[in-house]
């Protein structure tokens, strides 16, 4: 494992090589902006479909990272979405387990949107509010209510969760068309029990039941295709109005 992945869960990174999946089973084109990179963990997996690269992000531990862990294949720019200045324009900009974070999404999406070249094309995605997890957790009386955000959540500068309806509203109130939506990974456990099921399940051994841990997430994600609106993640492809 590089440095820069040190921090990681063995989830996050299984769901973050999907989110790349999603955007490059879905999109192409030459020049990509990678905005809110963090790390640059996924921006790294990009580069290789992409002629160019552009990460940004406004923390300089992260910048750090990002430069070691992409080692020269993508640029990185100190900024965030309202700071950022380029005369650049993109043919695809991602803004991946971002728009949670921040306090205004819509102004988010109408300044970004303004770095998307006439056919370019923006990748959102967020955190499902109905995922299949959480609906279940709400059976069980872990949380209240479906949009209710956790100490970890708090932890981590969550501001909310989405739904399918929510996103789309945000992004039709920053003046964009939703050209696609979909769902990234049908997870029926929570993060914690997910974990613990991929680090300790007996996977390889030939037990019944079990198979393989490659497997079985890449069916997570092929089977999220069919059931978008329960998966873990939403996402929606949109362009300028």
């Amino acid at each position: 494992m590089t440095e820069y992945q040190r921090d990681s869960s063995i989830l996050d990174l299984l769901t973050g090589d999907y989110i790349v999946q999603a955007v490059i089973d879905n999109l192409s084109g030459d020049s990509l902006l990678d905005v809110g990179c963090g790390d640059g963990i996924l921006t790294k997996k990009l580069c290789g479909h992409f002629l160019r690269v552009v990460g940004v992000d406004c923390d300089a531990e992260n910048l750090r990272r990002a430069l070691v862990g992409c080692a020269g294949d993508a640029e990185f720019i100190d900024a965030t979405a309202d700071s950022l200045e380029t005369d650049e324009r993109f043919d695809v900009i991602t803004i991946l387990m971002v728009l949670e974070h921040v306090t205004d999404p819509v102004r988010v999406l109408e300044r970004l949107s303004g770095f998307l070249n006439d056919t370019g094309m923006m990748f959102i995605c967020v955190p499902n509010a109905e995922a299949i997890n959480r609906r279940i957790g709400l059976e069980m009386g872990v949380i209240e209510n479906l949009h209710e955000l956790s100490e970890y959540d708090f932890s981590m500068g969550h501001r909310r969760y989405y739904d399918m309806d929510t996103l789309r509203h945000d992004i039709d109130d920053a003046g964009l068309d939703v050209v696609k939506t979909g769902g990234i990974m049908f997870k029926t456990l929570s993060s914690p029990q997910m974990e613990w099921f991929l680090t300790n399940g007996k996977w390889g051994s030939g037990e019944f039941g079990w198979g393989d841990k490659d497997a079985f997430i890449r069916a997570l994600y092929e089977t999220g295709k069919s059931y978008p609106d329960d998966c873990n993640i939403i996402y929606a492809i949109a362009r300028k109005g």
